[in-house]
């Protein structure tokens, strides 16, 4: 959806998940979101997020939610 641009934490762009993992570089195995905004985020450096659930990999400035966690276990 349009609105999840203005979250404050970065969401799944394909399932819109907060339980996301930060990698240090691209997995060769799951796809990269083919959004060409997200692709001009890999010219600034912008950190490579995965979802679990739909195996999807995609950049985003915004930081993980921090209550990420505590939503999983309880």
């Amino acid at each position: 959806p349009f609105f999840a641009i203005f979250n404050r934490y970065c969401l799944c762009p394909r399932c819109h998940n907060r339980d996301l993992t930060k990698l240090a570089r691209p997995d060769r195995i799951d796809r990269m979101s083919p959004n060409p905004l997200r692709k001009l985020l890999a010219l600034v450096r912008a950190p490579i997020y995965h979802c679990t659930f739909c195996r999807m990999q995609f950049r985003d400035w915004r930081g993980l939610d921090p209550n990420r966690a505590r939503a999983r276990t309880g």
